[in-house]
């Protein structure tokens, strides 16, 4: 992830940008370390869609 590429892209294109986070209204085992799946969360996106495919 590039630091601050949200708020580059927010003021070249004139719109509001956030970070996706695929695991915000997901639950997590207590043993996963919160602060780096919040960290990792964007980068994880396609992974998190591809696993959530085995459920339909």
């Amino acid at each position: 992830m590039i630091a601050g590429l949200d708020r580059v892209l927010a003021d070249v294109l004139g719109i509001a940008t956030v970070v996706a986070n695929p695991f915000k209204n997901m639950g997590s085992a207590a043993k996963v370390n919160s602060s780096a799946l919040l960290r990792d969360a964007p980068m994880l996106a396609v992974a998190g869609g591809l696993a959530l495919r085995s459920f339909d």
